[in-house]
């Protein structure tokens, strides 16, 4: 039963999915968000898992790129098409009810700064904190107690609502105003460590993100993607190249050296083991580091 309030709320969400080469999982998935609006933008090989969606929910928009733009530039696209005034981003392996969106767009009421707000994450019924400090923040040496007390924390449900740091961009409801206001993300990346870029800047402009402690979602983490060798490439080789990018690494520096001759030392060393799965994995590595170095 959907109150009057509710219904309006409704009305001014669309939900916003990024695919790639994704599980059919997310049909089931679509099952609860029948009431809002959904704008799937595909980047390619979903074929199958397209016509599907469109078969079961014909309401569904879904705009298909020629080809795979990435995370970032594919959630600025989606924004650009949605008329609502806040998105629901929404990964392929993440699952939320119509209550609990809800309680994240009233986020919006309770903090006119807020650009984004989260709710708390599950991962097969285990509390999972997506929520952290900036990368650079951790970077601090830390005592053996003030780890412990850290993870400690981590399991910890929050008491209330709370301003965080950073947060996986997983399940996320966006201000689409306040988000445009400061460029939304960053088209720089292709995935991994967007989200750290945009938490970083929300943070600089005195905005902030919110955990909403009423509202719960869950995050089979790593399963939004089918696992094969092109896929563990492109993980691979961008997990590598983000943080580069995000800590502006000096492309002379020592650390890059370091790593360009442990990945050629790698990838010969498991070629010469037969190790397939270990020597793409390290070849992605190195691919990463000399476009950073040589090509970008």
């Amino acid at each position: 039963m959907i109150n009057s309030n509710n219904s309006i709320i409704l009305h001014d969400i669309t939900i916003l999915i990024i695919i790639y080469d994704s599980d059919e999982k997310l049909i089931f998935n679509l099952e609860s968000l029948r009431n809002f609006k959904i704008l799937v933008i595909d980047n390619g090989r979903n074929t199958e898992l397209s016509k599907k969606i469109n078969n079961i929910y014909p309401n569904i928009r879904i705009v298909k790129n020629k080809k795979n733009l990435g995370f970032p530039k594919s959630v600025n696209l989606g924004l650009d098409l949605i008329e609502t005034s806040y998105a629901l981003l929404l990964s392929p392996d993440g699952k939320i009810n119509e209550h609990d969106i809800c309680k994240l767009r009233n986020i919006f009421d309770k903090y006119s700064n807020a650009v984004i707000s989260v709710p708390r994450m599950f991962n097969n019924n285990n509390y999972s904190a997506e929520y952290g400090l900036l990368p650079e923040h951790s970077r601090i040496k830390r005592s053996d107690f003030e780890n412990n007390i850290s993870k400690k924390l981590d399991k910890l449900y929050p008491s209330g609502d709370i301003c965080i740091f950073t947060f996986l961009a997983s399940i996320m409801m966006i201000n689409k105003k306040l988000l445009n206001r400061i460029g939304n993300f960053s088209e720089e990346f292709f995935m991994y460590w967007e989200d750290m870029e945009l938490a970083r800047r929300i943070r600089l402009n005195k905005l902030s993100m919110i955990l909403c402690q009423e509202a719960c979602a869950e995050h089979l983490q790593g399963t939004g993607t089918k696992k094969n060798i092109r896929s563990n490439f492109i993980k691979e080789y961008h997990a590598e190249l983000s943080p580069l990018i995000y800590f502006k690494v000096d492309k002379k520096s020592f650390f890059i050296k370091k790593r360009i001759i442990k990945y050629l030392f790698r990838i010969f060393t498991y070629l010469f083991i037969l190790n397939i799965k270990n020597c793409i994995k390290n070849l992605a590595k190195f691919s990463a580091i000399f476009y950073y170095v040589y090509l970008k």
